[in-house]
């Protein structure tokens, strides 16, 4: 447990952050499998905008969204 007023707040930080993190990832993990199963466009839209959503929030990496957005869009012929 930190001493230092700075660490104690930084570490309240981290908790909070992390379970938002958790939080996105659940959801976004979710819509990619409702994306693979289903076969409506508009679910896999809103996946890739997710995955989007979480490489701009420096959740995934950058070529780990694209790889599923592949995927994503070779299974479904999306355009």
């Amino acid at each position: 447990m930190p001493l230092i007023h700075s660490a104690i707040k930084k570490m309240r930080q981290d908790i909070k952050k992390t379970k938002v993190n958790r939080d996105f990832k659940v959801k976004l993990k979710s819509q990619i499998k409702k994306a693979k199963k289903g076969k409506n466009a508009e679910v896999v839209k809103t996946a890739i905008s997710l995955l989007d959503k979480a490489v701009k929030k420096k959740i995934l990496k950058k070529n780990t969204a694209n790889r599923y957005k592949s995927q994503l869009m070779k299974s479904k012929k999306v355009k």
